[in-house]
């Protein structure tokens, strides 16, 4: 074990381990390399760490001992691990070096060989450190699965870890996949696929922890598609301040930002050598995510479909050449929010990113004049989670005072998405676009006054804005407006106007409504009470993915309201809840547990046995075992 010295009374403190040579199950390549490339960006930008190498249990538990005593109240700590985890009975298990193989059976053994992922956070969180962070590049191929048997734990990664106030928890891959060590048997780099994604992160100015796991996800899932494999990194933040590995704005030298001016005359006429050169000297900015664009667009168009002719499909003599991108850019990636669009229809979730991407570009290049495929082919780039080149076209689109664009760029600087995390610039962004008539932004700036974030809050002002919306036709703004009405925030109740609203809203296929109009006739608010109603518009919110409307359909299965009494499919509308991110229906599983039967916690137990959730008895008792793979059924990326 090899272990670097950490100074006292540090600010910012971390324990990094990277664990190889496994005694008794499979050995690894990359995880020590990880752990050493780690604690290096780690020093470079203020940590005082610890690193642990190949380290046994007892040597494990030592250094965790000896980096937590050193922990002061205030400061961040930042837990990193590379090595073999495995998740049994819904806790995450951490593998020292000297981990014994085990068979099937033989959990509780494992667990007291290993080390508790949650009980490494819990020894940093009563050290009363600021923020607490956990890395876990763990989620490799079970080490204890027999070939041709059953697995010991869970058969693939690691379970979800509930995150409390105060703590970031990031994973190297989601819930039931596995994280590559390398694209392939000869892959040259020294680092698995997640570590060397987000370790040039941690020196980018500014980077909230949110901003800088959606970067590593989007970067992972596009290498790890490479070789065909299926690998999203999870994270759950529960921290409530602010955090940033590096502070300070991004900028650039002067000599870089007067290498970047000269794009606009080079733009048109340069090739891929000098736009490559280019790209080197002017390392951020706009003017580089545009340059990145057109680099693209040229390899786009070097590999393009020919027709049998050899002539292009963009310009083929079949009469439909110049006309088809700008009719495919509309139909791929237009929204019912888009007024101008010639065909609308495709709502965000629907884009197919690849194929509007092309379209858009393409429509782009012959009409760079027409803001709306500037704005699509932003939306589209958007959805790929191409922020910074999805923001430029936004730009272009806005310089043309195009409504959905800038409200578009609003959202970015409110979410945080290639710009800083800005709430008050968004609300600027905001401003234009409901000045401009934009229903989104209108239902936009309406938030900020309802809830006091960024404008005063003002009830009165925010149903205006969310009227106004409703008659651009934006179906939030209606159910949003519907429960002004509902709560009495507008003045007295009033049940029958916020169902009006709600019918609306949910006409437009908006879940919310279609769950709250459920909830009024279950409980009998402003109408007759009528479960079989209510029932029918709690399905047609599940439909649409609504955790809370598919709880209220098993609860009802479970009570016999309004449907028979079917604890069998109460238990499986209740994992729909769960796998759809339903943290009411978790929060409700665990709280009240004597308010579901015994049959339907054996028919639960059932079901998360075959979501690979949970390996105990089928004995209808909500015991510890069940409740832990309730909340690692519980879907939250």
């Amino acid at each position: 074990m090899a272990v670097s010295a950490l100074p006292a009374y540090a600010a910012r403190k971390a324990l990094v381990v990277g664990i190889n040579d496994y005694a008794h199950v499979s050995k690894l390549d990359k995880a020590v390399n990880d752990a050493r490339a780690m604690s290096a960006a780690l020093r470079s930008i203020g940590f005082d760490v610890l690193t642990v190498e190949d380290a046994t249990r007892r040597q494990l538990n030592r250094a965790l001992l000896d980096f937590t005593s050193k922990l002061n109240a205030g400061d961040d700590a930042l837990f990193f691990f590379a090595g073999h985890g495995v998740e049994i009975d819904g806790r995450n298990y951490l593998l020292p070096t000297d981990v014994p193989d085990a068979a099937p059976g033989q959990d509780s053994f494992v667990k007291g060989e290993t080390i508790a992922a949650d009980a490494v956070l819990e020894a940093i969180r009563k050290r009363e450190a600021r923020v607490s962070i956990l890395v876990l590049d763990a989620c490799r191929n079970n080490p204890f699965q027999q070939l041709g048997t059953r697995s010991l734990g869970g058969r693939r990664g690691l379970a979800r870890q509930i995150a409390p106030e105060g703590t970031f928890i990031m994973y190297s891959a989601g819930v039931g996949q596995t994280a590559l060590d390398a694209l392939s048997e000869d892959d040259p780099h020294p680092n698995s696929v997640f570590t060397r994604s987000l370790i040039p992160l941690l020196k980018n100015p500014g980077l909230s922890l949110t901003q800088t796991a959606r970067l590593v996800r989007r970067d992972v899932q596009r290498i790890a598609a490479t070789v065909s494999h299926n690998q999203r990194p999870a994270y759950y933040d529960e921290v409530t301040g602010d955090f940033v590995f590096t502070r300070g704005p991004k900028r650039q030298t002067s000599q870089q930002s007067a290498a970047c001016r000269i794009w606009p005359q080079i733009s048109r006429s340069a090739g891929e050598a000098e736009i490559s050169s280019f790209l080197q000297s002017c390392p951020t900015g706009v003017f580089h995510a545009l340059a990145r664009a057109r680099l693209r667009e040229i390899s786009t168009e070097k590999h393009a479909s020919l027709t049998p002719g050899g002539t292009s499909l963009t310009h083929s003599a079949t009469g439909i050449g110049r006309s088809a991108p700008r009719h495919a850019c509309d139909r791929l990636a237009a929204s019912n929010g888009d007024v101008n669009a010639v065909t609308a229809g495709v709502l965000f979730q629907q884009i197919d990113s690849a194929r509007a991407i092309k379209a858009c570009r393409d429509a782009v290049k012959q009409w760079p004049e027409e803001a709306r495929f500037s704005y699509q082919l932003g939306r589209a780039l958007d959805k790929a989670e191409e922020n910074v080149e999805a923001l430029v076209h936004y730009r272009r689109a806005a310089a043309f005072r195009y409504a959905a664009a800038i409200n578009s760029i609003g959202t970015m600087h409110e979410y945080g998405e290639s710009v800083p995390s800005n709430r008050t610039r968004a609300i600027e962004f905001y401003e234009q676009a409901a000045e401009l008539g934009d229903g989104n932004g209108l239902y936009n700036l309406a938030r900020a006054y309802e809830t006091g974030d960024g404008k005063a809050q003002s009830f009165q002002r925010a149903a205006k804005l969310y009227r106004e919306a409703a008659q651009q036709g934006q179906a939030d703004a209606m159910y949003a407006y519907g429960l002004l009405i509902d709560r009495g925030s507008l003045g007295s109740k009033d049940p029958a106007k916020a169902l009006a609203w709600y019918k609306r809203a949910a006409a437009q296929d908006q879940s919310d409504a279609s769950y709250a109009i459920g909830l009024m006739y279950h409980d009998g608010t402003g109408v007759t009470r009528d479960y079989s109603t209510a029932h029918s518009w709690f399905r047609r919110a599940a439909e649409q993915s609504h955790a809370n409307a598919m709880y209220m359909i098993g609860r009802d299965l479970e009570n016999g309201y309004g449907v028979s009494k079917s604890s069998r499919a109460a238990a499986v509308w209740i994992s729909k809840s769960l796998a759809a991110g339903g943290q009411f229906t978790a929060t409700s599983l665990v709280k009240e547990r004597a308010l579901w039967g015994r049959n339907f916690w054996r028919e639960l137990q059932r079901e998360l046995r075959k979501s690979g959730h949970y390996s105990g008895r089928i004995d209808g008792q909500p015991g510890p075992s069940t409740i832990a793979a309730v909340r690692a059924a519980l879907r939250t990326d």
